[in-house]
């Protein structure tokens, strides 16, 4: 029953986001292809450096884990949201989604993309987020 208080988040986030991050590593590692992605584009539209799977997938696990750790702390100081899940999903969405769409739209086309997506699956989760927690009339 709601007794009028806010919902607390059931211990540390820390667990769920190392397991958002580790699901990142995994679904970033299978989009990867075997030549690697490229993460450099020169002004002249030239292919710079790029990264190999494992290498992708290890960078975008800590990239996933402390992005959205830090994001859900900026945002709980903030506003007051404790969604724990939020960012860190978004952040894993963005790192595995590059990689996906740089197979098919290779440039910067694709970051911009995997960035557009990973901002509306932000806002889908943190809006899904507090409306588990609103009280309405069919919510004790």
């Amino acid at each position: 029953m709601n007794d009028g208080k806010d919902a607390q988040p059931l211990g540390s986030p820390i667990p769920l986001e190392i397991g958002i991050a580790v699901l990142a590593a995994g679904l970033s590692w299978i989009a990867v292809p075997a030549a690697g992605v490229i993460m450099h584009w020169d002004a002249d539209g030239v292919a710079g450096w790029s990264m190999g799977p494992v290498a992708y997938a290890v960078v975008a696990a800590i990239v996933t884990f402390v992005l959205g750790h830090v994001i859900t702390q900026l945002v709980a100081e903030k506003t007051g949201l404790a969604v724990t899940w939020a960012a860190p999903a978004a952040v894993a969405v963005m790192c595995a989604g590059y990689p996906a769409l740089e197979r098919v739209w290779p440039g910067f086309g694709a970051f911009a993309s995997a960035a557009v997506v990973a901002v509306a699956v932000y806002f889908f989760c943190l809006w899904t987020g507090v409306r588990r927690n609103e009280p309405g009339p069919d919510r004790d």
